[in-house]
C-alpha cells in the first residue's frame, strides 16, 4: 500500500498531476560529485570535502578519497564502512571522489509486512515510479532477515580500475539486523553519469555495520521514496578526471561492480 503527499498551492498542480509533491526547488536536487564512469576508470582522488558535500543533502551514498570504503549519508551525518566492516562517522575534512546526496522529503510510502527479497523490493518500487525519467531517492527501514554487503580496500596510486579493485572486496553477511537501506534509482539516460537502476548502501541501527548492498531480505519495514527531478553535477578539475574517457559505454563494468562480481 502506498501513500502520496499532495501539494496545496495551485502553482503546484502540475507536480500533483504526476503523482508526487513538489518541494522547494533547492531540496529537489540530486547533488553529485564526479561521474560513475570516471570512478570506474580509477579517478579516486578526493575533490570535495564531506563538510561541503553535506551542505547539499542529508542523505546519500558514495566513497572516499583513494576508494577508502563505502559512504552512507544518513540524517545529515556521513559514515564510512571500511574494509574490515568497521563503521566510523568521518570528519568534515574527509574528501570524496564520487558521491551523491539530496535533502530527503518523502513522496511515497510503501509498507512491507512480509519477507521480501531485494529483487522483490525493486519490483515493488518500480511500480511506484511515476516517471522513468526522474531520479528517485530511496530509504528502506525495518527488520532484515539478512543483508549481504561489501566494502573495498583503500587504493594507492597508480590506481587500478574499479572492476579490479572490487575483486578484493570484503563481503559481510549481516543476519537478523535492524537498520536502513539508502540510495537511489536512476534513469537509463544517466548511464555513465551515475548507475542506471538501483544503487543502495546499508547502515544498521547501532551504526556498527553496513556497506554496499549486494542482497537482502526485508522481514518487515517501510519503503520511502523521494522523487527528485533535478541534478547538479560537480565535475573535478584534477588531471585524472580531465584525462578520463567519459564517452565509452561501460555498462558491463557497471553491472559487474554493482553486483560484486
Amino acid at each position: 500500500m502506498s501513500k502520496f503527499k499532495f501539494p496545496i498551492l495551485a502553482a503546484l498542480v502540475m507536480a500533483s498531476s504526476l503523482g508526487y509533491a513538489q518541494q522547494p526547488e533547492k531540496r529537489e536536487i540530486l547533488y553529485q560529485i564526479s561521474t560513475f564512469n570516471a570512478l570506474l576508470q580509477g579517478v579516486y582522488d578526493g575533490s570535495l570535502t564531506v563538510g561541503r558535500l553535506l551542505k547539499h543533502g542529508d542523505m546519500g551514498i558514495g566513497t572516499f578519497g583513494g576508494l577508502d570504503g563505502e559512504m552512507v549519508v544518513m540524517d545529515g551525518r556521513c559514515y564510512k564502512v571500511d574494509i574490515t566492516g568497521r563503521v566510523i562517522q568521518v570528519p568534515a575534512s574527509t574528501t570524496t571522489p564520487f558521491a551523491c546526496v539530496t535533502f530527503f522529503d518523502t513522496d511515497v510510502i510503501i509498507n512491507i509486512d512480509k519477507p521480501t527479497s531485494f529483487a522483490e523490493l525493486e519490483t515493488i518500487i518500480d511500480k511506484q515510479l511515476v516517471s522513468k525519467n526522474h531520479i528517485a531517492a530511496i530509504r528502506i527501514s525495518g527488520d532484515f532477515d539478512y543483508v549481504k554487503t561489501r566494502s573495498v580496500p583503500k587504493q594507492s596510486p597508480p590506481y587500478i580500475a574499479l572492476a579490479d579493485a572490487v575483486k578484493k572486496q570484503a563481503v559481510f553477511n549481516l543476519k537478523s539486523t535492524q537498520g536502513e537501506l539508502v540510495g537511489f534509482w536512476c534513469p537509463t539516460w544517466m548511464n555513465g553519469i551515475n548507475v542506471p537502476g538501483y544503487h543502495i548502501h546499508y547502515l544498521n541501527k547501532q551504526r556498527s555495520a553496513g556497506g554496499h548492498v549486494l542482497d537482502c531480505v526485508l522481514t518487515k519495514g517501510v519503503v520511502k521514496l523521494d522523487i527528485t527531478p533535478n541534478i547538479t553535477l560537480n565535475t573535478p578539475m584534477d588531471k585524472a578526471f580531465v584525462a578520463a574517457d567519459l564517452v565509452q559505454d561501460r555498462s558491463a563494468e557497471t553491472k559487474a561492480v554493482e553486483k560484486g562480481k
